[in-house]
């Protein structure tokens, strides 16, 4: 999830834990006692902003929080849980880097009723950092609670909604050497009639740019893929670099002719990839239902561009 102020998420946190001036020592509960809203799994973002906020189950009362922004190559993963103060909600985000480390709170102001719009507001007071237990912690919220210089900015988060993208790839990193016979262009029949076009070229030994552009479109989107090996079936994995809020989408190979003018791939439709944790969550899944049928969506014909 987003923690800012008004300028950009990253920036802040860069700004904010590192000067470690509003961590606490102690989060709002210790232990955690309130059980993760399955509804806040996913992905989050601030239209404004690039960086995605990404938010697994870690267990029922704990969550990872993995932001990351790309173009800045920025990224970090904090263990965070959720905490009622008086029938307010709470995140403590748990910060540890060398001699900085503490919690970060959000309060969460408002949820709206299909749960994929967040307003939130970071904790800024400065003497969180000099509570001595969770108690004091608690009874400090608590008191200022509907202060609002207790409180940052507000912000909106809206949830990012794609149905067969994966969090993560079936392998990471990427281990299977590229296929020079992949590269090259490639038309692709599209279900309104017009005819896509998949450009492969190496990027570097393990990895693909794919452009996938047609007639109807005037900017190819851009992709990053690679190939995944499960139980000698192959899969590649795309990765959005024209869309941030994208994750993986996987295709699975089918065979090729002699020539290699001919390429067949089906897409991988199960939905479920997005509440996996891990990359083992991934392959785990892969492997349960590599022979199912159900698993799989849309045949991809390729055939070579002259």
């Amino acid at each position: 999830m987003r923690f800012s102020y008004r300028y950009a998420i990253a920036a802040l946190f860069v700004m904010t834990i590192f000067a470690s001036c509003n961590l606490s020592k102690f989060p709002i509960d210790d232990p955690a006692i309130v059980k993760i809203d399955e509804h806040m799994i996913g992905k989050w973002r601030e239209d404004r902003d690039s960086t995605i906020f990404t938010i697994t189950r870690q267990d029922n009362l704990h969550y990872f929080i993995n932001y990351r922004n790309r173009k800045k190559k920025m990224s970090e993963i904090l263990p965070a849980f959720l905490s009622e103060v008086d029938n307010n909600w709470f995140l403590n985000i748990q910060y540890k880097e060398k001699e900085v480390k503490g919690y970060l709170f959000l309060k969460i102001i408002n949820v709206n009723a299909a749960y994929d719009l967040l307003t939130i507001a970071m904790v800024k007071d400065t003497m969180l950092q000099h509570l001595k237990s969770a108690s004091e912690v608690r009874e400090y919220v608590k008191t200022n609670l509907n202060k609002p210089s207790f409180y940052g900015d507000t912000i909106k988060l809206r949830k990012l909604i794609q149905s067969n993208l994966s969090i993560y790839p079936i392998n990471d990193p990427a281990k299977i050497k590229v296929d020079a016979r992949l590269a090259g262009k490639w038309k692709v029949k599209e279900k309104e009639g017009s005819n896509a076009i998949y450009t492969f070229a190496i990027k570097d030994n393990y990895h693909y740019s794919v452009s996938i552009g047609n007639d109807k479109k005037k900017n190819a989107e851009k992709h990053t893929a690679f190939l995944s090996e499960v139980n000698y079936s192959w899969f590649m994995n795309f990765y959005s670099e024209t869309y941030d809020d994208e994750g993986y989408k996987f295709y699975r190979f089918v065979g090729a002719d002699p020539s290699y003018n001919k390429v067949t791939m089906v897409t991988v439709k199960d939905t479920s990839f997005k509440y996996l944790n891990s990359v083992n969550d991934v392959r785990s899944l892969v492997i349960k239902y590599l022979n199912d049928p159900e698993f799989y969506g849309d045949t991809l014909l390729m055939n070579r561009a002259k």
